[in-house]
């Protein structure tokens, strides 16, 4: 937080709490002079270096709410509020990027601050201060300078050293999982086919489902969970992945690897549900929307949570879940869930599917033996019993079976 000593006597902070640091000889905080990082003559010289002058020109206050990632910002604020360098440029780039990818030769780095939301790096050139935070979604310049001329420059110079743009294939997907008595998430890009490309790899049945939640462009207030349940093999990660790629201008969707440490955690739930990762667009993709981007989080296989006896099997969890969904715990939060399962739908628990809170329930079903030899090529003849995709690209593949009867697992045995 930052701001004059006098205000932050009475200003609520951006958190929406008070200052515990009054002013500069108070108690219980800490008013530090903001930092003038490129002030000293040597890059030795500026590590750790604070001017004292800038004490008589602003002040930040420091205190228990104050994290490492706040230190590295007020000290790149330093020299704009004091006018050395009192010209900006802002960069975006919706994918993680490391400082050191991007910053020129000559700069220094003189701050840097890594926490489960991203990472805070502070440098510095001959003539400019640069602020780079990277959220596992995106990342921020901010490039601080005498001039504007010379802020300009420097930006210019940092956005062509941004990788290339992700080739239209791939979504970038953020994983959450607990690692011991923490949080953590990690970001990677992963590749997912378009919608077009697979329509033609379902049922007529379950295609015309699909269709309409693929065509989604920002949901309604008809519910928060999405619902996907059918045997293994009949396409269910396959669609999500096309879902994804979908719904990416205006949805960022994030992987649980845990689901049943999720809904068997509170802190864990809320974690999740409160922490930001950079999307900072519009939910019609633009640079300034006001509108926070809308999150999908995707839990697979979780049969234990939503089957009838989950309330008796895995205590909480399902409470936790339907209160996420419509209750006062999901409030305020542009967020979807969508579960998958290889259970039938008459062993879900019917409080999933209750009107109102389940934004769409799909059931991905085995394409009948008509439907199959349409699917299939001329050459190969048709099951004589209902069968899976995965059965139908089996048998095209180069060890396909000299014979199209497959026997069937039970509903609920994983691949």
């Amino acid at each position: 937080m930052v701001g004059s000593s006098e205000e932050a006597r009475e200003r609520p902070d951006a958190q929406g709490g008070h200052a515990i640091g009054a002013t500069l000889d108070g108690p219980r905080g800490v008013v530090a002079a903001m930092p003038g990082p490129c002030g000293a003559e040597s890059a030795g010289d500026r590590v750790g270096h604070f001017d004292v002058e800038a004490l008589t020109a602003s002040r930040a206050m420091v205190d228990r709410g104050c994290n490492p990632e706040d230190i590295v910002r007020m000290a790149f604020v330093g020299r704009l509020v004091d006018g050395r360098e009192p010209f900006t440029t802002d960069i975006k780039v919706d994918r993680p990027v490391t400082a050191a990818a991007l910053l020129p030769s000559d700069a220094v780095i003189l701050r840097g601050a890594r926490s489960r939301r991203g990472t805070s790096t502070l440098a510095c050139t001959a003539n400019a201060s640069v602020l780079v935070v990277a959220y596992p979604s995106s990342t921020f310049v901010t490039v601080a300078a005498a001039t504007q001329a010379a802020a300009d420059n420097l930006a210019a110079d940092i956005s062509s050293r941004f990788p290339n743009e992700r080739p239209p294939s791939t979504v970038p997907l953020i994983t959450w999982f607990s690692h011991g008595d923490q949080v953590r998430s990690l970001a990677r890009d992963i590749t997912a086919p378009a919608w077009a490309d697979i329509a033609c790899n379902y049922p007529p049945a379950v295609h015309a489902q699909l269709e309409g939640i693929v065509a989604t462009n920002t949901p309604d207030d008809s519910g928060k969970l999405i619902l996907w349940h059918g045997p293994p093999g009949t396409g269910k990660t396959t669609a999500l992945r096309a879902l994804m790629r979908a719904w990416e201008p205006w949805c960022d969707t994030q992987y649980i690897a845990d689901p049943e440490r999720l809904f068997a955690l509170p802190g864990y739930l809320i974690e999740v549900f409160s922490t930001d990762l950079g999307g900072t667009r519009g939910a019609d993709g633009s640079e300034d929307g006001n509108d926070q981007r809308w999150r999908l989080i995707v839990a697979e296989d979780c049969d234990e949570y939503i089957r009838e006896s989950a309330r008796r099997d895995a205590g909480a969890s399902l409470g936790r879940l339907l209160n996420v969904t419509d209750g006062v715990l999901g409030q305020g939060y542009n967020t979807l869930i969508l579960l998958t399962t290889n259970e039938d739908l008459r062993r879900i628990h019917p409080a999933l599917t209750r009107p109102g809170r389940c934004f769409a329930e799909t059931a991905f079903s085995l394409f009948s033996p008509s439907e199959a030899r349409a699917w299939l090529p001329e050459h190969i003849p048709g099951p004589t019993t209902p069968t899976s995709l995965a059965e139908l690209f089996a048998l095209t593949g180069p060890y396909a079976a000299s014979h199209a009867h497959v026997e069937h697992e039970p509903t609920g045995y994983y691949l």
